[in-house]
């Protein structure tokens, strides 16, 4: 998918003086994909999500060493 939207975007030959501007352009583009674009499915970006779940994660884990504190002698 994120091909398709670079395609008519960023890959012109005309569109950058050196490959240089091409990479940079290439960079934050793939931020952009990232960090602002609202992924359908998830209704957020995907980097929110990410951290969503991490968070979930860290809490899960939390909770199964507290639990399994509480039951050790």
């Amino acid at each position: 998918r994120l091909q398709g939207d670079w395609s008519s975007d960023v890959c012109s030959s005309d569109l950058f003086k050196t490959l240089g501007e091409l990479v940079a352009e290439i960079y934050r583009t793939i931020y952009a994909y990232n960090h602002t674009r609202i992924h359908s499915a998830l209704r957020m970006p995907p980097v929110v999500y990410a951290e969503q779940v991490a968070a979930q994660q860290k809490t899960a884990i939390f909770a199964v060493e507290s639990l399994s504190e509480e039951i050790s002698p």
